[in-house]
Formats: C-alpha cells, sequence, structure tokens
C-alpha cells in the first residue's frame, strides 16, 4: 500500500500546528513500515497511490481542489478538517471603523467549498469531539464516517533548559507569561497584552510576524509599550529554543478567539507550564481540569484564568499525563486504522456522484442557494473590477504625469550635459594650447641653453691675453 499525504503548498514558509500534524503522522507512519510521501501544492501525479490524506479545511482554496482532483483519479479520500466555525470570530472583529465589504457572501462561497471538501472525503479524523461537533452544527448533510485521532506532542518540549532561556533574555526563572504562537488577531495576543498590564505580569510573545499582520502587531506593540512590566517580542523560535521557553515560563496562554487543539498548549504542558487555554476549542478533552480556560472576549476573561494559574504552585503532573497519552506514534496508529477501514470499504461511488446525498427539496433549496450564491459572487467581482479598473485608471495617469516630468527632467538634463560638454571642450582645447606653449617655451630654453655651451667652449678655446711690457708704476 502507499499513501499521499496533502498539504498546503507553503507549509514549509509558513509553519504551523497542520504543516506540524502532517509532517509527524507521515513521519510515523514510515516508522510503522508504511509507504508515505507528504507532498504540497494541488497537482501532484497520483498514479501507484492507494489513497489520499489532506490536512485542514479552515483555508479551503487548495484543499478543494486535491479533493477534486484525488476523486478524478478515482481514489478515497481521509481528511483532517482542523475545522472550528470562523463566523462568531469574523463578526466579532468587524467594525464600523473596519468594514469587510461583502463578506456574508465570501462567508458562503467559503462554506460552500469547505462542505463539497468534506463531502468528498469517505472519512473525517477531527483532533476532538468539541471539532466532529462543530462539522456537524455547521454542515449537517455531511454524513462520511468520523474517528477522532487525537493531536499529539513531541517529548522534546519536556527536555529543554529553563535557565538557559533566561539568561540569553534576562529573564526570571518561571516569573513571566508566555504566549508562542504566530502573531495575528485570531490568535488574540492583544487581549493577552492587556490582561498582563492589568495584572502587572511579564510576558514574552515568540511567534512568525507576517507583513498581512502589520496593523494588528503595530497595534500590540504600541500596548505592549505603555505596560508596567517588560512585553519581549520574540520571532519564531527554534524547536530546542521553544522547549527551553517553555522549561522557564511559569504559565503559557493561548488566548486565541477559537483552535481545534491548540499544540503550544500541549507542548507548554510538557515543558512544566500551568496553561491557560481558550475555552473554543478541543483541549479540555486533552487538558481536563489541570489547566485553566479563558473566554477571549471581554476583557476580564483573560485576566482571571491568568491570575488563578500564576498564584497556583508548580507540578509536573499535567506534563506526564499529557507525554504519556499523545503521542505522535498513537496518532500515527489510529490513521492508519482509519486507512484500513476506508480501503475494506465499499467500492468508491464514480467522481461524478462524490457530492453530499440530499433530499429533493433540500437538493432544489440547495441548488437556489447556489445560484444566488453565484449571482452576488458574480455581482461582487464585477464591483471588484471596477474598482480595479478605477484604480488603474488613476495609476495610469499618474504614470503618464511621472512620464512627462521624466521627459521635462530628460530635456533640462540634457541642456546641463550638453552645456558642460562644451565646456569640457574648451577646457580642453585650452589645456592642449597651455601644453603647447610649454613645449614652445622648453625647446627655445634648450636652444639658448646650447648657445651658451658653445659660447663657454669658444671662450674656454681662445689664448690667454699678452703681458704688457711698461713696467708697473710705483707710488
Amino acid at each position: 500500500m502507499r499513501f499521499l499525504v496533502q498539504i498546503r503548498a507553503d507549509y514549509r514558509d509558513r509553519p504551523g500546528g497542520d504543516a506540524t500534524q502532517a509532517g509527524r503522522t507521515a513521519a510515523e507512519l514510515r516508522l510503522l513500515g508504511v509507504e508515505v510521501d507528504l507532498i504540497g501544492g494541488v497537482a501532484p501525479d497520483l498514479a501507484g497511490y492507494d489513497l489520499v490524506h489532506i490536512f485542514n479545511t479552515q483555508v479551503i482554496g487548495e484543499p478543494v481542489r486535491q479533493a477534486m482532483r484525488a476523486r478524478g483519479w478515482g481514489l478515497p479520500i481521509v481528511l483532517s478538517p482542523i475545522y472550528w466555525n470562523p463566523l462568531g470570530f469574523r463578526s466579532a472583529s468587524r467594525s464600523d471603523a473596519h468594514p469587510i465589504r461583502d463578506q456574508t457572501t465570501l462567508d458562503r462561497a467559503e462554506q460552500a467549498l469547505q462542505r463539497v471538501t468534506l463531502g468528498a472525503a469517505a472519512m473525517l479524523l477531527p483532533n476532538s469531539r468539541a471539532e466532529a461537533a462543530q462539522i456537524r452544527a455547521t454542515f449537517p448533510e455531511v454524513t462520511g464516517q468520523v474517528r477522532v485521532v487525537p493531536n499529539a506532542v513531541d517529548t522534546l518540549f519536556a527536555a529543554g533548559d529553563g535557565a538557559r532561556f533566561c539568561a540569553q533574555y534576562d529573564l526570571p526563572r518561571r516569573g513571566f507569561v508566555l504566549c508562542a504562537g504566530r502573531k495575528e488577531a485570531l490568535k488574540n495576543q492583544l487581549g493577552l497584552i492587556r490582561a498582563c498590564r492589568d495584572l502587572g505580569l511579564p510576558l514574552v510573545l515568540a511567534g512568525q510576524e507576517n507583513a498581512e499582520a502589520a496593523a494588528y502587531i503595530a497595534e500590540c506593540r504600541a500596548l505592549a509599550a505603555g505596560a508596567p512590566a517588560p512585553v519581549l517580542f520574540l520571532p519564531t523560535l527554534a524547536p530546542a529554543e521553544l522547549a527551553d521557553a517553555y522549561a522557564a515560563a511559569r504559565v503559557h496562554v493561548q488566548p486565541s478567539f477559537y483552535e481545534t487543539v491548540g499544540l503550544s498548549s500541549l507542548e507548554a504542558a510538557l515543558g512544566g507550564c500551568h496553561v491557560v487555554a481558550t475555552r473554543n476549542s478541543g483541549v479540555a478533552e486533552y487538558l481536563g481540569d489541570r489547566a485553566w480556560y479563558c473566554d477571549p472576549t471581554p476583557a476580564e476573561g483573560i485576566s482571571g484564568p491568568l491570575a488563578a494559574a500564576w498564584a497556583a504552585p508548580l507540578d509536573d503532573t499535567l506534563g506526564k499525563r499529557v507525554m504519556a497519552a499523545y503521542t505522535w506514534q498513537h496518532a500515527a496508529e489510529l490513521t492508519l486504522r482509519a486507512y484500513e477501514e476506508v480501503l475494506q470499504m465499499t467500492e468508491v461511488p464514480p467522481s461524478t456522484r462524490w457530492l453530499p446525498t440530499l433530499a429533493t427539496d433540500d437538493y432544489f433549496t440547495h441548488l437556489e442557494e447556489m445560484v444566488q450564491l453565484q449571482l452576488e459572487v458574480t455581482a461582487f467581482r464585477d464591483r471588484q473590477f471596477a474598482e480595479v479598473q478605477a484604480a488603474h485608471g488613476a495609476l495610469y495617469a499618474e504614470f503618464k504625469a511621472l512620464q512627462e516630468y521624466h521627459e521635462q527632467v530628460t530635456t533640462a538634463n540634457t541642456e546641463v550635459i550638453t552645456s558642460l560638454e562644451a565646456g569640457l571642450t574648451a577646457e580642453a582645447a585650452e589645456r592642449r594650447r597651455t601644453e603647447e606653449a610649454f613645449k614652445a617655451l622648453e625647446a627655445q630654453t634648450l636652444e639658448q641653453n646650447a648657445y651658451l655651451a658653445k659660447l663657454e667652449a669658444e671662450l674656454a678655446a681662445r689664448p690667454p691675453a699678452a703681458t704688457s711690457r711698461w713696467p708697473r708704476r710705483i707710488r
């Protein structure tokens, strides 16, 4: 048997939990003796594979194309959705100051693609029962098989050197709050900075900073600048240094507006941190009552659990439980069992029959919604095209103005250059005349020196003057 694990094309450049999950699953499957390839992108050669395992439906553009391609080849699909309904977060984050035009239409288009992708899968492998419930509630028409495969954590994060991290960044051992994760609005670092500012706790934010989140990160830095305790912004840390950070921090907080199961919460537990995690996730199934859970929306929703976690005495009970229960080997074994179950299913339906089964009335309703959605998307596209066209016209006008200015500057520069060239030509001619005069003077000087030498020779050749025959008068 040969299996293909597929993920987004940029998984190396933009690492995240989905990339970790896909990569470690593939690696552990190989250790179980399974032939597995891990490929990013949408169009690999699928010849020779028996099954395709796709990861992550949160950003749906690539997964839906991967699913369509796999079904076009007649291959069964296993899907790790890594899904949580984002509409609550999007609604809460919209404001009159930052309107999102036609977002409802885009949300519906996204859900339509997610519905198609989920419906194409023979089996779904959510990371928690809570994630499975999110999918059932959002996509009730998707009726494929579901097997929960818990996420896992690398034992590397139980072996960090906290003293080394504290020495490197001048931090007190077990005396600061840590948040490891990509810096963006979804991860809610802004809410955590407010909570730490209110409690007077030092904070370290470690994670990738992408250009599209630049405005949000600037807002975070501005808020941190006025905090009574220091806030340290660090980039993405290598796994070994991140393990050191977990071993150094007292509390790790993941205050996201939603997560499926945040790997950083599991890693922090291994590192001996107290863990505060968002309520909007499935992580409570992993950590139980040994962690604290925050509501990311109100201001006090984070500070209360954080204060309780900070005050509690440290112990390693949670880390030991996580390390024993959530291993990548166990995740791979459950994944392989799912593969085998899918391959034992009856023959995969033809590629033209892979959409979710709907009753006739539901189908007509769905068809009407799709037609309406298509009209809305077309109208949105036309508006976007008109805006782009207007922007293009403005840019073209600016280009023409710059071109005219360039021509004027070029003309002026040409006149200056011509004048300079004339001056340089006259200067060169004057220099040549001066050089010729010096040469003539040198020739004349040589000629005079030769004449003087001749005179001196003639004088030297004359006989001495005759002596007078008259005696000198004696006075």
